[in-house]
């Protein structure tokens, strides 16, 4: 009778990482934007693509100021956004006033929880200061 010699290991596949990816990355769009097709895939990756190096392609020239987005491109990242906020809460937030402004607002609450501590926190250290350079100057 033969035995085994533990643990069974499985090895890695460069084509089972791939797969993986791709279906992770069509569960992504699924999710976000409602793409369900490879050619959806990849017209959303390339009009994607082409907005970033359009936005980041001034900074390597280090151009004073940037170029305003067009109507088309401005069209389309309120689609997006649009979409993939319908994608995170469902229909019904097309129905509901402000559901919008009230995603945003509490995406935001706790950056701005961080900002508030950091600046109160920053005040501290400038009033210590003030304090250290006062004792220092009056004896």
């Amino acid at each position: 009778m033969a035995q085994s010699s533990g643990s069974f290991k499985r090895r890695r596949t460069v084509r089972g990482d791939i797969v993986v990816d791709y279906l992770m990355l069509k569960e992504a769009f699924r999710g976000t934007i409602g793409v369900n097709s490879f050619a959806g895939m990849v017209f959303a990756t390339v009009v994607l693509a082409r907005e970033l190096h359009r936005i980041g392609a001034p900074l390597g020239k280090l151009r004073p100021k940037p170029k305003r987005p067009t109507l088309v491109g401005t069209t389309m990242a309120v689609a997006v956004a649009r979409e993939s906020m319908r994608g995170v809460a469902g229909e019904r937030v097309t129905q509901t006033r402000f559901a919008g402004t009230m995603i945003g607002l509490s995406l935001l609450a706790p950056a701005i929880r961080r900002i508030s501590a950091a600046t109160a926190a920053m005040a501290h250290m400038f009033r210590a200061a003030l304090r250290g350079i006062r004792a220092a100057l009056l004896p």
